[in-house]
């Protein structure tokens, strides 16, 4: 019994804490986990700092490579709300290796979710790093994986 306890508890806690996942989606407090953007009143700001990520995959070759190996001139906002293109929505510059680019909630209509990814000098997408709670397999074969915006639920 005095076993049963002490495992309820530490499952309790584990759960307050943020560090057990259910469903495949982990239970954090606020935004902890999520890469890519944060949500501020009617806005989502999409954010990128190279310190966040790790690897990119090549457009031309699909091949993976450090992103700390990659001259950052420009990045962009790529994704199903802009027909995944590469040159539509640019990220101003903020600091070293920090973008950020916003747009109002109500541009991306009813749709709860969207898929996007950051594209570094129109040919480089950037890979989400592991920890993210808010990233999904691509399909493609060479195992990459998309960001999701989570919209749900917001009053625009």
């Amino acid at each position: 019994m005095k076993t049963k306890c002490l495992i309820g508890l530490f499952l309790l806690c584990a759960v307050l804490s943020g560090c057990v996942s259910t469903n495949r989606v982990a239970i954090r407090k606020d935004n902890e986990g999520v890469y890519g953007y944060r949500l501020k009143n009617v806005s989502v700001i999409f954010e990128f700092d190279r310190a966040n990520y790790e690897y990119v995959t090549s457009d031309e070759s699909g091949v993976f490579a450090k992103i700390e190996d990659v001259n950052i001139r420009q990045v962009c906002v790529a994704g199903e709300f802009n027909s995944w293109a590469r040159d539509k929505w640019i990220m101003q510059k903020v600091g070293k290796d920090r973008f950020r680019f916003e747009k109002r909630v109500s541009e991306f209509g009813s749709k709860p979710e969207w898929q996007f990814k950051f594209v570094i000098n129109g040919s480089y997408w950037v890979e989400p790093p592991t920890d993210a709670v808010n990233r999904i397999p691509t399909g493609f074969m060479n195992n990459s994986f998309n960001l999701v915006l989570r919209l749900k639920g917001l009053s625009t």
